[in-house]
């Protein structure tokens, strides 16, 4: 019998550490596809999307300037762009998240649909700027330097139209950084948090979070006035 005890406790000690190696490695796997769901699938995919088509802006908008300064002293420079390259120099945009899913994800985590109403005018404004982009000043470009003698206005005019507008349009767009600034915020401290199953319906009643998203609301509150004007 005594000889029987000492193996029957390394047994025991065997099954115990299986038994807790196991549950702490399904507890780390299900924290990690929390994490993955709520936070990379969620407030860091729409963060990037955000990202992704701000820079696109950017870009359009720097090709815009250099192709209207070229409208604009066509007479002392000669045409530097062709009219069939103009299209080619501006990025369409286009969400890349089909279903725009990660909206419920971010909704259920901080408990309100802020995200979803600043959202949606992002890209609402986005579309606009690339129909302005893609449409109105590329077209009008183009047909421009096709015949600039009987062009309705002259290089300048045109110019100085478009840039008035492109630069209403990089107002709207710019005022929507402030979320990409937000949503990394959530993400970086919810992150910290370590999230997990067992918290998830306690995120939107951290101090930090409910601080963000009342920031948030206050500054859409902004916005808002800006569209109804």
């Amino acid at each position: 019998m005594d000889s029987i005890l000492p193996l029957i406790l390394i047994i025991i000690s065997a099954y115990l550490a299986y038994w807790f190696g196991k549950r702490a490695y399904l507890k780390q796997k299900s924290n990690e596809e929390c994490r993955s769901t709520y936070l990379d699938e969620g407030i860091e995919a729409l963060r990037k999307e955000l990202a992704e088509n701000h820079s696109n802006f950017t870009w359009n908008w720097s090709m815009a300037l250099t192709l209207l300064k070229h409208v604009r002293d066509w007479k002392k420079e000669g045409f530097q762009v062709k009219p069939e390259d103009i299209t080619d120099n501006f990025v369409t945009y286009r969400p890349t998240t089909l279903g725009l899913n990660y909206f419920d994800k971010v909704e259920k985590l901080i408990g309100d649909d802020i995200v979803t109403k600043w959202s949606f005018t992002a890209f609402a404004d986005l579309n606009l700027a690339s129909f302005f982009f893609n449409l109105d000043l590329a077209v009008s470009v183009r047909k421009f330097l096709q015949d600039p003698e009987n062009a309705p206005a002259d290089g300048k005019t045109i110019s100085k139209t478009f840039v008035e507008t492109l630069e209403e349009h990089r107002k709207k767009i710019e005022r929507h950084l402030k979320l990409i600034e937000y949503l990394g915020e959530l993400s970086n401290h919810i992150r910290f948090k370590q999230i997990s199953y067992e918290v998830l319906s306690k995120v939107k009643e951290d101090k930090e979070v409910k601080e963000i998203v009342k920031n948030m609301k206050s500054d859409f509150i902004n916005i808002e006035k800006e569209i109804d004007v």
